[in-house]
């Protein structure tokens, strides 16, 4: 058996959770299993646990001294690790750092967004940008974009392989019975469902969502704001809709594990982010069916059907709500096959991944780990 040391913050339920799980649950099945480095619990921590992965808690990096000691604990006492990949953006680095002290042969940094994200963490995340270069052996992305911010227009493009943000596309398809039961559950019959699905903070730019949707209700006073996920920035958010005088018409509708039924009752997807990679939540609600405008913050590589519109953010809300709305009309249809045919089925990229594991772990079986 092949264990892989993922390093994450935790595993909830974002966009690279949301991955890391679609991959682990096929990966299962070719011998390959995947264990989680984390700083806090997450939703996914029993399944992953209960599939025959480990879940290892290291201290939060408000003390990277003691992270890194654990780190370098836990691969002594593991030797197996031979393999060890990065997920939480910069901070990765003390990971990567620990496991080549520690003899690991194969360090992967994994790339999913082209910015730094603004948290508590920022100022200590740009220094370590030129260290997760240098520490990493095999550089990894979701998509070109998130590759070149990463690690350097050079170096990607001679060292890079895309993992694609793959999806089980089938459980996203369009059920029309299931959206009529969800509308109906909601309320929102005959409404225009406007929806968004992310983590609630400052890179996804719900504020702005807010904003615009307020220009929608002049266009369509019936339309409602479907805001599916937590964050930091909920508390801000829900004053703001207070302000404009959309509370009434925005559902926060928190944390949800099952997201198919909620695409399904969608109209638009709307996602005005200011950075990231390729979402996730673009190449779910894209199996759905459902139409997306999206910001040129979010690479083009995420339009993987013909219902998705690109806009900048300096664009004005007028001009958003009149897309938005306008891409609401459009007739929908299943986009699972699409999805598929684009490459983003996990079934075809779970085998992809799994044979680079496997000859990773081939190469790296000559060398013995060699501990300080």
């Amino acid at each position: 058996m092949i264990r892989i040391l993922h390093v994450v913050s935790n595993m909830g339920c974002g966009g690279v959770q949301q991955m890391l799980m679609n991959y682990g649950r096929h990966a299962a099945r070719e011998g390959i299993r995947f264990d989680f480095l984390v700083t806090k619990p997450g939703l996914h921590d029993a399944e992953a646990a209960g599939g025959g992965g480990r879940i290892f808690r290291a201290p939060g990096f408000q003390h990277p001294a003691a992270y890194v000691r654990y780190v370098e604990e836990l691969l002594a006492a593991h030797p197996e690790y031979r393999i060890i990949e990065g997920h939480n953006g910069m901070l990765q680095a003390f990971a990567l750092g620990a496991a080549k002290r520690m003899g690991v042969p194969v360090r992967i940094a994994h790339a999913h967004a082209t910015a730094i994200p603004t948290d508590a963490h920022t100022a200590l995340k740009w220094p370590l940008r030129p260290m997760v270069r240098a520490l990493s052996t095999h550089k990894w992305a979701c998509c070109d974009r998130a590759g070149v911010f990463f690690f350097g227009e050079r170096r990607w493009r001679s060292e890079g392989r895309i993992v694609r943000n793959a999806v089980d596309a089938r459980r996203f398809a369009f059920d029309p019975a299931a959206r009529r039961a969800m509308r109906l559950r909601m309320g929102w019959e005959n409404r225009l469902v406007v929806g968004h699905v992310g983590r609630l903070c400052h890179e996804k730019n719900q504020a702005r969502l807010l904003d615009i949707f307020a220009r929608i209700r002049r266009l369509r006073p019936d339309a409602v704001l479907a805001l599916v996920g937590e964050g930091a920035d909920e508390a801000m958010l829900r004053g703001r809709a207070a302000r404009l005088g959309v509370s009434g018409a925005v559902c926060f509708a928190g944390m949800q594990e099952e997201t198919a039924a909620w695409y399904g009752a969608m109209d638009v997807l709307v996602m005005p982010s200011r950075a990231e990679g390729l979402p996730l939540t673009a190449v779910e609600a894209q199996a759905s069916g459902l139409p997306c405008l999206l910001s040129t913050g979010i690479t083009e590589e995420a339009a993987l059907t013909g219902h998705v519109r690109f806009l900048p953010l300096s664009e004005e809300d007028a001009r958003w709500a009149e897309q938005a709305v306008s891409l609401a009309g459009m007739r929908r249809e299943d986009g699972a096959f699409a999805v598929i045919q684009a490459g983003y089925g996990i079934a075809g990229e779970a085998e992809k991944l799994a044979a680079a594991y496997m000859r990773l772990y081939e190469e790296a079986m000559p060398a013995e780990r060699s501990m300080p």
